[in-house]
């Protein structure tokens, strides 16, 4: 976020919804006739089949241990938030396509027009042209694009990679196992493209890009990235011990729960798609997302009726998070708000969510019956949707 600026993989998905209507054909079938084929990246797509016969497994980084195997990336153009994170590539379909975005550029900067003949690519101008001031600080002289941080060199990199947020003093978009860097020049006509197929300890493409720029451009005074990395993977590893002074910090000493068994059952979210189920068992509560024992996780008790779920940082990432959330949103916050029995709880998933989202506790009939007649809006529900919206256009 920068000065009002909210990032949301939602608008992807809501304009993958668009061109389904538009086209009446899904926006992974558009992408590919009107983006993919016309530049020749053959091995790039949004099928879950997409480059099978040579592709990167997906990894985690842990702390005090070799890399983890992750499931692949399911995102794909049958599933929800396919749009924003969905499409697989290499390295030489990358290259292909932003040697042409730079190409379009140059072009349409100089024709003042909107396109480029013999090319896909409209309204490069307008991606690649400053929106917004990036925060007064380290990036005071950069700006926002259209999914871009624009600046002149010399000045800092890295603005919108994960690097930031571990390191303060540093002078300078993700999925579980698989990060990238991507640094463009215009007027070189030239870029750096770094993949790869694990989530670190840090943002290491962000790294090995700058180190490469200050290469292509022969700094005569390079930074020492080595231990840029080593200091951003040492925050990494104190994540957890922050995460827990915090907390500490904000305790009211000397309080205690309800029985246990008083806050458990499921609770669900306004829209009925989204449900947290509280057990009871070997004598400590536990929270299961959506009900999923692959998603279950012990709650401690934190103080008054608030308890906090706190994995270490290896079970974070083994479950496929980031380890870059605050104390917050380890907080279950729960509420008798209609007499004296627990009736709802508060998350705060979202630090927009003020207080954080309100789940509400129903009888277990109910909560089936709640959350099948919403199945539409929920995960299964939208991908379901895209399915039966593609047979309708078949027929």
């Amino acid at each position: 976020r920068y000065q009002g600026l909210r990032t949301l993989n939602w608008g992807y998905e809501l304009v993958g919804l668009v061109i389904d209507q538009v086209a009446k054909e899904g926006w992974a079938s558009v992408l590919r006739e009107k983006i993919l084929e016309p530049l020749g990246m053959t091995r790039s797509g949004a099928e879950t089949g997409t480059g099978a016969d040579n592709r990167a497994s997906a990894y985690v980084a842990l702390v005090d241990s070799p890399p983890s195997r992750v499931q692949d990336v399911k995102l794909s153009e049958h599933t929800l938030m396919g749009p924003a994170g969905g499409i697989r590539s290499c390295v030489t379909d990358i290259l292909r396509f932003y040697q042409n975005l730079l190409e379009c550029l140059h072009d349409q900067s100089d024709s003042g027009k909107n396109y480029t003949l013999g090319s896909p690519l409209k309204q490069v101008r307008q991606l690649l042209s400053p929106h917004m001031c990036l925060p007064e600080g380290t990036y005071q002289d950069s700006f926002y694009g259209l999914g871009w941080a624009l600046t002149d060199l010399p000045a800092p990199m890295g603005a919108i990679g994960l690097n930031p947020d571990l390191l303060d003093e540093m002078p300078v978009g993700s999925i579980a196992g698989a990060l990238s860097a991507v640094n463009l020049f215009p007027e070189t006509q030239s870029g750096i493209v770094v993949l790869s197929n694990t989530l670190g300890l840090n943002d290491c493409p962000d790294w090995v890009a700058q180190m490469l720029t200050e290469a292509l451009f022969e700094s005569k005074d390079p930074h020492d990235f080595v231990a840029w990395a080593k200091a951003s993977a040492n925050s990494t590893r104190r994540w957890e011990g922050r995460i827990r002074e915090k907390l500490d910090s904000e305790r009211t000493p000397g309080t205690s729960p309800r029985p246990l068994e008083e806050y458990t059952g499921q609770y669900f979210n306004s829209l009925g798609n989204m449900f947290i189920e509280v057990k009871f068992k070997s004598d400590r509560l536990s929270i299961a997302f959506q009900g999923l024992e692959v998603d279950e996780w012990y709650l401690d008790h934190f103080e008054f009726d608030t308890f906090i779920w706190l994995p270490t940082f290896t079970e974070l990432a083994g479950s496929g998070r980031e380890a870059l959330h605050k104390a917050e949103y380890f907080k279950m916050r729960f509420m008798a708000s209609g007499g004296n029995n627990i009736d709802s709880l508060f998350w705060r998933h979202d630090e927009e969510i003020e207080g954080g989202e309100r789940f509400t506790k129903k009888n277990q009939d109910a909560d089936k019956s709640v959350f099948a007649n919403n199945r539409t809006q929920s995960i299964e529900g939208l991908n379901a949707l895209r399915s039966e919206q593609r047979g309708s256009w078949s027929r």
